[in-house]
């Protein structure tokens, strides 16, 4: 791994080498012209020109973004560049985009090539155990990227996995300047809710040698981040009858039930919490009417979260490119990506565990709602010692994707063959450490449909408990340890073409393609019960209000390992939570090494949720080029042949030996026999691609084609995985699974005016014959609730919901999309540099519930003036409300509210050689909301605006 001088010292190295060669003498006219005009790119408007160029000149349905110069893309990422073309949206993390999604579809759905190579992907970003085959924008820094083009209709010579379409990334080679070329920036970027200043460098250099028969290029980034998300979390409800009352068990009830049915909260004397009073009282009067009613079920939350999230990304990527033309027919190339990620995110949570109350429950105080989706749930709780736990998760990951490919071209007057090798491994190591501390809080819960979060009342003077260290009991260390996960791929393209005159057929095409590609995701764990813990940091003393108030036995004083912290810029959440309180200190377990942490704890490798899967495809594929003789009507057809071998290794599970650990809420199931499951399967896949060029300006397209995705690597896994946590929810891999078919049918209507003009319209739909849905099935099953030391306190038959996928029938996906954009040039005066770059795309779905992350409206606006010194640019990008995850936390989907960004840029042209710029994201700062379909909140998200300022200069 580069540290963190290094990264910057590689770039400064670079940067004095291209400055020093840039101030060299250059003979003109030994400078050969660019052969791809399209990368050599200078403002705005030109940058659209030559987009509308390579659409129009497409045998196929494309979009383009090119960039305006070498290293000056639009955004941070590729991603936030993307979703300002028409049909494309994105899925962020904290704040950035991360994935890309086409029409509607998944992102798993989405093919993304890097100079005609994919990238492998071995992030597990989001919750440290499912990997995707969605690409991680997050990754590839747009100072790269010269132009990207989203494929919508693919041809036959297009690689398949790209079910919604396909993304092609190119960045600038030496061939495309045919000259030397420099550029180097640097950055400093400011986010309001941590407000820090963060640097980014960048530089790049291209030349050419020996007559041109050379090329050489190199890019270099290095960038640092920092992200303090706000964000709150709920996890539904949980049901429990009257009998059984709260989690928390009969032996720790306070104001319950006594064995001959007496109302213990009318006689608070009988059921006080004492040890005296624990064997007997028990249960829970939901319904306020003094008696325990079996059939009567109350749904407490789940469980609830207030986070500040604060967030370090250290980047460092460089590209590498040699091109050597042998003679007038042989090219060779050599193509080097590097990325290496290092995060160290640091979770402060409180997590109000309202299901583990001690109780006593006051049910004149409370009362249960219907829903919007019929169901009922505690919208207003009243009930006194909450578990309210305060940790501070550290997650730290340290990621490198490497990607190495050789390849060459020949051609002849009539032939024309290509061939390359790609070698690509990412691999990721993860911690996710937690030191837990809980207290117990009085508490009225009161939330309503629509609101963005609840209002928490911590009554009885217990909200002082928030800076009280001595209230604090010590639980344990918990999370993922030294987490592996990888993601390896070779890759191997052979393409022919030749030229023919067979009436209106003029080219042939045919090729192979074989990848090998090996996933691999671990699950090991380390948790350090109370008593290992006291084994590393020695006896702390009880602690006293429990010990002495509630009747806990074997409690540690949680007061040494507490952090203070304040409230983060703007106060949390509108000031919805206390902002000063006391959190687990995780870090203090930095001064242990790492084998000392095993020794005192339990490390574990989670055999039930290790992905490792192995894929193998082979494909060929013939396709025909056609075009009358006046060239006003061309196109392709053709087909592509696929064969997939899958093999998925694991383990088996056993649903009969499922346990619950306090410390850390962690569910583990013992594993049975090893598992080896093989398939195969083939499929051939037509296209058919028309053009027609009804005149000079107007063009008329209509495409064809069925197209295919491969189900996620984690559902063709053999992972099975519990969850009393988040709603009693088993999940679970399938590696029967089919793969996903879909026939799409496409018709466009272009009109372009001006030299960058373009007005267009599509309608499309896709008839999905095969869809991947998931279970509903109830299984009833034991579970053991474990204390901090792992030992069995009780053991409840729980009511789980098995959600592992299935093959099931089809869905349909129809919509259109309009996209506008111009240059008034033809203006005077100010509007006569001003544009616009607009696009509007609707996306029904027949069924949502099983293919979630669609948004029926989606639309960018963006409008610009450029003249010879200064250049702006403000976009809006929105998309309505979708559904995100289906049955979840009792059987729950939840959906994301609609969400608009708003994103500007200046530049300032001091000469020809040097700029200054400053850019803004989600300068309106707006939060990420989403809900249960019941109405209540799920989560909202705040992560702030950016504001960034910079100097660019290009030699």
């Amino acid at each position: 791994m580069l540290q963190n001088n290094s990264k910057y010292m590689l770039v400064g190295m670079l940067a004095t080498l291209v400055t020093t060669g840039a101030n060299a003498q250059v003979d003109d006219e030994s400078i050969e012209e660019p052969q791809l005009e399209e990368v050599v790119i200078t403002g705005i408007r030109d940058s659209l020109r030559r987009a509308a160029t390579l659409k129009r000149n497409s045998e196929s349905i494309i979009d383009v973004i090119t960039a305006e110069d070498v290293g000056k893309f639009p955004d941070e990422n590729v991603a936030e560049s993307l979703q300002r073309i028409t049909g494309v949206q994105i899925t962020r993390l904290r704040g950035e985009g991360q994935n890309a999604t086409i029409r509607g579809l998944p992102s798993d759905f989405v093919q993304v090539r890097l100079n005609n190579v994919q990238l492998p992907n071995a992030s597990r970003a989001v919750n440290l155990q499912d990997t995707s085959r969605s690409f991680d924008f997050t990754a590839l820094p747009s100072e790269f990227v010269q132009t990207l083009e989203v494929h919508k209709s693919p041809e036959a010579s297009l690689e398949e996995g790209g079910l919604a379409g396909s993304i092609s990334v190119r960045t600038p080679k030496p061939f495309d300047f045919g000259r030397r070329v420099v550029s180097v920036s640097a950055q400093a970027s400011n986010e309001s809710n941590s407000e820090d200043v963060t640097p980014k460098v960048t530089a790049f250099y291209s030349d050419v040698f020996a007559d041109g028969k050379f090329g050489f290029s190199i890019g270099v980034t290095a960038s640092e981040r920092d992200i303090s998300t706000q964000q709150y979390r709920s996890f539904g409800f949980v049901s429990r009858t009257e009998g059984q009352g709260f989690l928390s068990g009969p032996d720790q009830q306070i104001g319950s039930f006594t064995g001959d049915g007496l109302n213990a909260a009318l006689n608070a004397s009988v059921c006080d919490g004492s040890l005296a009073s624990q064997a007997s009282c028990f249960g829970a009067d939901f319904n306020g009417n003094g008696v325990l009613d079996e059939d009567q079920i109350g749904r407490i939350p789940n469980r609830e979260t207030f986070d500040f999230i604060d967030e370090r990304r250290e980047r460092a990527s460089a590209i590498i490119s040699g091109q050597w033309r042998v003679n007038d027919n042989v090219e060779l190339f050599s193509d080097i990506y590097y990325s290496e990620l290092d995060v160290d995110a640091a979770l402060q949570e409180s997590l109000a565990f309202t299901q583990f109350s001690l109780g006593p429950f006051f049910p004149d105080e409370s009362s249960q709602t219907l829903l919007e989706d019929g169901t009922v749930g505690f919208t207003r709780l009243r009930v006194d010692n909450v578990d309210l736990r305060h940790g501070n998760r550290i997650a730290r990951r340290e990621a490198e994707t490497y990607s190495v490919t050789i390849g060459g071209k020949w051609e002849s007057e009539v032939w024309t063959a290509d061939a390359q090798l790609s070698v690509a491994e990412s691999e990721e190591v993860a911690d996710n450490l937690n030191l837990v501390t809980r207290a117990f809080f009085d508490v009225l819960d009161v939330t309503s449909i629509g609101a963005d979060t609840p209002e928490l009342t911590f009554l009885n003077g217990t909200e002082a408990i928030f800076t009280d260290p001595n209230r604090a009991q010590l639980l344990g260390v918990n999370g993922e340890f030294g987490q592996p996960s990888s993601d390896d791929l070779t890759d191997f393209q052979a393409n022919f073409s030749r030229a023919l005159n067979w009436g209106a057929v003029n080219k042939v095409k045919f090729g192979l393609q074989y990848s090998d590609r090996e996933i691999f995701g671990g699950s090991t764990f380390l948790g350090i019960s109370l008593d290992g813990l006291v084994s590393l940091v020695g006896e702390q003393g009880p602690a006293t209000f429990l010990e002495n108030q509630v009747g806990f036995s074997n409690t540690q004083s949680g007061a040494a390992f507490l952090l203070p912290v304040g409230p983060e810029s703007g106060g949390f959440l509108d000031g919805q939570f206390p902002a000063n309180r006391f959190i687990g200190n995780t870090e203090i377990l930095d001064n242990f090494s790492r084998e000392q942490l095993i020794a005192a704890g339990d490390f574990s490798e989670n055999l039930n949720a290790t992905e490792d899967v192995t894929e193998e495809t082979v494909s060929a594929y013939l396709q025909f080029n056609f075009a009358s003789e006046e060239q006003n009507l061309s196109g392709n057809f053709g087909l592509r042949l696929v064969h997939t071998d899958q093999t998925s290794r694991g383990v088996g599970a056993d649903l009969n030996s499922i346990s619950f650990t306090t410390n850390g809420n962690v569910t583990n199931i013992d594993s049975l026999g090893v598992i080896n499951e093989t398939r195969s399967y083939t499929e051939i896949l037509p296209s058919f691609n028309l053009r027609l060029n009804l005149s000079e300006d107007v063009v008329l397209r209509a495409a064809a084609n069925r197209t295919l995705a491969r189900p996620s690597l984690t559902a063709i896994s053999t992972v099975t995985n519990a969850n009393f946590e988040g709603g009693a929810v088993i999940t679970g891999g399938n590696p029967d699974l089919d793969p996903f078919i879909a026939d799409n049918f496409d018709v466009s209507f272009e009109y372009y005016f001006g030299d960058s003009n373009l007005l267009s319209f599509t309608y499309f739909r896709k008839d999905l014959v095969s869809v991947i849905r998931p279970g509903s099935e109830q299984l009833l099953l034991p579970v053991d609730f474990l204390d901090e030391n792992d030992n069995i306190e009780r053991t409840d038959l729980i009511n789980f919901t098995d959600t592992s996928p299935s093959n099931g029938l089809g869905l349909d996906i129809e919509g259109f999309e309009i996209g506008y954009q111009q240059a008034f040039t033809h203006l005077s005066g100010f509007f006569g540099r001003t544009g616009i770059n607009a696009n509007y795309t609707f996306v029904n779905n027949s069924d949502e519930q099983s293919l979630p992350a669609a948004s029926e409206n989606n639309f960018n606006f963006g409008v610009f003036y450029e003249d010879e010194r200064f250049g702006a640019q403000v976009s809006f990008t929105w998309r309505d409300s979708f559904i995100n995850e289906i049955a979840v936390f009792g059987n729950t989907n939840t959906e994301i509210e609609a969400f608009g960004t708003l994103d500007g840029s200046i530049t300032y042209k001091v000469n020809d050689n040097f700029s200054i710029f400053m850019e803004g994201n989600n300068l309106a700062d707006e939060r990420e909301e989403e809900t249960f379909v019941n109405g209540l909140a799920r989560s909202l998200i705040d992560t702030g605006r950016r504001l960034t300022f910079g100097a660019r200069a290009s030699f």
